[in-house]
């Protein structure tokens, strides 16, 4: 596995492991399967996972998971708060307190504004006093680093990086294969302003055999 560095010089794997779909079996997430997967790829190098409140049973399978391997030291949590559940500071600090208990942690490593689209909508969460939550937050250690998840246009994303001093983004790029116009744009803003960006999405697979497209297994490979 090869690895960067985050602006704060955290080790972080080139390769994460997003947690939006595990296999389910009856409409639960087979733990068996989802603790192979997990295990598998930190026995791999992979450190950063990602998941989110709204992922239907993920983060508590992910902290289950940590914690019944002993790894939760070893490896970086990035959840979402879903904004637009939020109507209070109060439900705010149930919603995080909730997170906390499902994820069996007392932090939580990269907290994202999850699919932050517009500054209209940023602006209404810091009439709530979400700055100063995030402010109190960071100072106690529960939260280390705050962020955005991204899916708008290339003009709104460069008005979102300048509402606030983000430290972290992750924004839509496919590794390998199809990708889609302007998005490099945001590549390319992000050092610039001291943001460190994670790109998420898959690869692309051919629907016969599920082999990967173009080579991708190499790419894959060498990471």
């Amino acid at each position: 596995m090869n690895y960067r560095f985050d602006k704060y010089n955290n080790k972080i794997s080139l390769l994460g492991f997003g947690c939006m779909r595990f296999q389910n079996t009856l409409g639960k997430i087979d733990m068996t399967k989802a603790e192979e997967q997990i295990m598998a790829a930190y026995h791999g190098g992979v450190n950063y996972y990602d998941t989110a409140y709204v992922y239907p049973g993920s983060e508590t399978a992910i902290g289950e998971i940590f914690e019944k391997n002993g790894i939760r030291d070893q490896i970086y949590i990035a959840t979402k708060l879903p904004h637009y559940l939020i109507k209070s500071l109060d439900g705010l600090e149930k919603l995080f307190q909730e997170q906390l208990r499902r994820l069996r942690t007392d932090h939580i490593d990269y907290y994202l504004m999850h699919m932050l689209s517009d500054v209209a909508t940023w602006n209404r969460l810091k009439e709530l006093g979400i700055e100063q939550w995030l402010a109190d937050k960071k100072a106690s250690g529960a939260i280390r680093q705050i962020g955005f998840s991204y899916h708008g246009n290339s003009d709104m994303f460069c008005q979102l990086v300048n509402a606030y001093p983000w430290e972290f983004c992750q924004i839509q790029y496919q590794l390998y294969g199809r990708t889609y116009p302007g998005r490099t744009q945001r590549l390319t803003l992000c050092p610039r302003k001291r943001i460190t960006g994670y790109y998420y999405g898959t690869f692309t697979w051919r629907s016969s055999g599920k082999q990967f497209a173009g080579g991708g297994k190499e790419a894959f490979r060498r990471i």
